[in-house]
């Protein structure tokens, strides 16, 4: 289990907070390493599932999180969405949306205020050493 760390300031907690486009941390950020939840620590997200949305947030075609992305449909103004959180934090993370990349078609569009950044070379010392997998020229 990844180490806990503390929200950082700002951090999105478990309340709906705005985020402009453009205008956060990770939308145009293409280091190698993982992104976790502010709260809890856990791996949601891994840079090489990243992709270029044009939509001004960071956004990925898959997780690595499992069943730890919880989902809830929204049904409003004559749009369907479904908005994420991590089930043991309770964090808002974002929306989930079915205009992504082939072959599965998601897009997994998440606010840089419910992410920490992990670079790949400070997996093992944030206890995530077991998606170092990930950044291999086999993965």
């Amino acid at each position: 289990m990844p180490r806990k760390s503390a929200n950082r300031p700002g951090a999105a907690g478990s309340c709906i907070t705005p985020e402009a486009a453009f205008q956060n941390a990770f939308w145009d950020h293409w280091e190698a390493g993982l992104y976790v939840d502010t709260a809890s620590g856990i791996p949601l997200f891994a840079s090489v599932h990243k992709f270029r949305s044009g939509n001004g947030w960071p956004c990925f075609f898959e997780t690595i999180a499992g069943e730890e992305i919880g989902e809830t449909t929204e049904r409003s103004g004559g749009m369907i969405r479904i908005q994420l959180r991590c089930r043991t934090s309770g964090t808002h993370l974002g929306y989930l949306f079915l205009d992504g990349p082939e072959p599965a078609g998601l897009s997994y569009c998440i606010k840089s205020s419910a992410l920490r950044f992990v670079p790949q070379e400070d997996l093992q010392a944030e206890g995530c050493g077991e998606f170092a997998r990930l950044f291999t020229s086999e993965a």
